[in-house]
């Protein structure tokens, strides 16, 4: 068994990957013998031990092989952990193991507090393995960034959101976060594959004209051949493929009701390996409604007026519920001056020159307003629940809570493994508090939220993705998720009220978002066949117009092998919508 096949075998193919892909990437590559920060003796990918030597080299398949000899030596390490873990899990543990050594790590507190079930702490002590001989090195303090954050963005991280109190800034993702290089549009597919189609003719043909030269052909003959080979060696019909394909996906989409309004961003489907789902109109209907008000001091009445008084105005699909509710029960609205929104928090505004703030419970006790222990109780219960909350404060003192309610999409919980087992990673980005955040979370079947953002933080945690190698789609619906949009490779829409999206499912089905990605990797195979067939019939001509020179001295078949090169590309090219007719928008199945 080879050090790979070990290392597939202990923690699975998906975590043997990631890890590989991780250390390689932070470990960096030397073909040389060289003494780390603190003199260890090192080489390739971090390697060490008695076979490494001052002023050795070695080859990048020698340090390849060295690099998957050592992780599968160091996942060995994870027997432990006597607990289950996830593939992110088991690619951190594995890439700590490899920095530190199977003995530290098997005697570490991390591995106590995993075997207690107690996760989310053994991630958290990660951020504590910064110092290499009393030195905190800058290097180790971003892998242990970088080790949390792949848990995070790989979508395997449990939902009880990692402890962040170790970060720093050296670990947090700068405005501009780099991204890998974008993927080529099908439509680019098939222009590069013509130029090094034709790049190969034309050597293949220059090198031919040489050797029948050499031979003693005549000139007449030799250009014929030239000319000819080149026509073979770049078939016409790499060009039709993708405008074949692509109207006939299309046709699929718009018979379920799904409206593509950028075709690039149907394209980019097929790269999509993480989806940002918005809570409000992405995993929820985006129908949010006044649920109940708890009143402290005051009547249901009064802090519906209040409230509603002070979002009066506010873009916010809360405000709108709120003013909407507080009309048809008759609640009375009163005039408010220097109302302002703080984004991710509330709103505040003075009526009769005193402030009145409705937003988050955190929020008002910043500024310095009582909450009762009443209401904390029952604000808390509410979030359990899923519930949003907002806290109406005047001056320094609490009223009451409003309590919102939006309803999960029935087919969200199908839709989110359907996408799990494409292997699309799943998040869930909202501005609600941690506890109603997860409750919804686990309500949708997703593993992993990130709750209290901003409008800028749902941006950040797209580019976070992306900066992790993603290409990224975003389920939104609302004005808020805007930023975020900008951000994200592919915007996805249920309506397109407030925001404009690449593509509209007005069905109002979430399950075809992962049918959308389907038809989009299945588009791309057929084009690629269809390439692979006409450069075949391309291949299959040249072959025999040589054996037609060398058996009969002549080009007598020329006329019908050019025939034959161009009728069996296009007709490669025009079975291209015919793989495609095949397909389904079947959410019950994954079949290809």
């Amino acid at each position: 068994m080879t050090p790979r096949q070990k290392l597939i075998t202990s923690i699975g193919a998906s975590a043997a990957a990631i890890v590989t892909a991780f250390v390689a990437q932070h470990e960096g590559l030397r073909l040389w013998a060289y003494r780390d920060p603190v003199g260890v003796l090192t080489a390739c990918y971090g390697h060490t031990g008695p076979d490494v030597q001052p002023g050795q080299t070695y080859t990048r398949e020698q340090c390849r092989a060295l690099l998957e000899q050592d992780l599968a030596r160091h996942a060995d390490a994870l027997a432990c952990i006597r607990r289950p873990l996830t593939d992110g899990q088991k690619a951190a543990f594995v890439s700590f193991a490899y920095n530190v050594g199977p003995q530290a790590f098997c005697g570490s507190s991390l591995v106590r507090k995993a075997n207690a079930g107690d996760m989310a702490g053994a991630c958290a002590e990660l951020d504590k393995w910064v110092y290499a001989k009393g030195q905190r090195l800058p290097g180790l303090v971003k892998r242990r960034a970088a080790e949390r954050e792949a848990r995070r963005a790989r979508g395997e991280e449990p939902l009880e959101e990692a402890d962040e109190s170790a970060a720093t800034d050296e670990a947090q993702p700068q405005e501009e976060a780099p991204r890998s290089p974008e993927p080529a549009p099908l439509l680019a597919v098939t222009d590069s594959a013509a130029l090094r189609f034709f790049a190969f003719g034309l050597l293949l043909a220059t090198l031919d004209a040489i050797l029948w030269q050499t031979l003693g052909l005549e000139p007449l003959p030799t250009a014929i051949f030239f000319f000819a080979v080149l026509f073979f060696a770049c078939p016409a019909a790499l060009f039709f493929a993708a405008p074949f394909a692509v109207p006939e996906a299309l046709r699929k989409c718009r018979e379920q009701k799904i409206r593509v309004k950028n075709v690039a961003a149907f394209d980019m489907l097929r790269h999509i390996s993480a989806i940002a789902l918005s809570k409000s109109g992405g995993i929820t209907e985006g129908k949010p409604f006044l649920a109940t008000i708890v009143g402290e001091g005051l009547s249901d009445s009064a802090i519906l007026g209040l409230a509603a008084s002070v979002e009066n105005g506010i873009s916010h699909p809360l405000a709108r519920v709120l003013v909407a509710s507080a009309v048809s029960r008759g609640a009375r609205l009163v005039r408010v001056s220097a109302a302002s929104s703080i984004p991710g928090k509330g709103v505040e505004a003075l009526i009769n020159g005193r402030p009145v703030r409705l937003g988050k419970r955190e929020w008002l006790e910043e500024e310095g307003v009582a909450v009762s222990n009443s209401l904390v109780t029952q604000g808390d219960q509410f979030a359990a629940r899923g519930k949003v909350t907002a806290y109406l404060a005047t001056g320094r003192s609490t009223k009451g809570i409003l309590v919102f309610s939006d309803e999960i999409r029935a087919d969200m919980p199908r839709t989110v493994r359907l996408l799990e087992s494409l292997g699309v990673q799943t998040v869930m980005l909202t501005g609600d508090c941690r506890s109603a955040a997860k409750r919804t979370a686990k309500d949708a079947g997703l593993s992993v939220c990130r709750s209290d953002l901003t409008p800028a933080d749902k941006a950040k945690e797209v580019q976070m993705l992306q900066a992790h190698g993603h290409t990224v789609a975003l389920l939104a619906a609302k004005a808020q998720d805007a930023e975020a949009a900008q951000r994200a490779d592919v915007v996805l829409a249920m309506t397109d009220e407030e925001i404009n999206p690449d593509i509209l499912v007005a069905s109002g089905d979430s399950s075809h978002i992962p049918q959308l990605i389907r038809l989009a990797r299945r588009q791309d195979r057929a084009v690629r066949l269809a390439l692979a067939l006409s450069f075949l019939a391309a291949v299959l001509a040249a072959v025999l117009l040589h054996a037609s020179l060398f058996f009969f001295g002549d080009l007598r078949f020329l006329p019908l092998l050019a025939v034959l090169s161009m009728l069996g590309g296009i007709i490669a090219a025009a079975l291209t919508p015919g793989w495609l007719k095949s397909f389904r928008f079947a959410p019950h199945t994954l079949d290809y």
